[in-house]
């Protein structure tokens, strides 16, 4: 992907495609894209444009150090600059270690180099992985029942819970057929009935 430093037609580093190997192996085959090793990874391909992701409570981000980088005062301004010849010492240790690395046999490709630290740390909590629902023991009266369940008896209970219900259903049919006789007994023995 193109960006302001970087070119759209670029090939990635292999170590760099080997790191985004890695953070995926850690994570069951994912790479979860609000983890701090895919920043970190990030950072690799895009130095310019995304920050490096430190471990937190290693940095102290309101040192007074950082206040001087964001000055205003002119005279302090330029005071971070680097002159032209120590610019041009930058540039040929560069080239020099560049050299150095492809006639050493190795591939010479950014990242090797980089610092790299696989401590992952998530941004945000991740929805599908729920906490362990807390254990609950059952009582000993139903640890005998739970230990010894199979579907047979599952259904050997089912069966028998319904028919108790069906037997319950059965007698309060039968009291409410004999409860109106008892009744009209007692309201034939009146002098005046209404009915409604």
């Amino acid at each position: 992907m193109p960006s302001g430093s970087v070119p759209a037609n670029r090939e990635l580093p292999k170590s760099l495609l080997r790191r985004l190997e890695e953070i995926a192996a850690g994570n069951r085959g994912h790479v979860h894209l609000h983890g701090r090793l895919f920043l970190q990874w990030m950072h690799h391909a895009y130095p310019r444009e995304c920050p490096f992701p430190h471990v937190s409570g290693t940095v102290n981000t309101s040192s007074s150090s950082m206040s001087d980088w964001f000055t205003t005062e002119p005279d302090k301004l330029w005071a971070a600059a680097a002159t032209e010849e120590e610019m041009r010492e930058h540039i040929e240790k560069a080239k020099q270690h560049s050299s150095n690395a492809t006639s050493n046999g190795t591939d010479g490709e950014s990242g090797d180099c980089a610092p790299w630290y696989g401590h992952e740390e998530l941004l945000v909590s991740l929805v599908h992985e729920e906490p362990a629902a807390p254990q609950v023991t059952p009582p000993p009266s139903l640890r005998a029942v739970q230990s010894t369940s199979s579907p047979r008896s599952l259904w050997i209970a089912s069966a028998v819970m319904a028919l108790m219900a069906l037997t319950t259903g059965v007698v309060g049919v039968v009291r409410l057929v004999q409860t109106p006789k008892k009744a009209d007994e007692k309201l034939i023995d009146l002098d005046v009935v209404h009915y409604v």
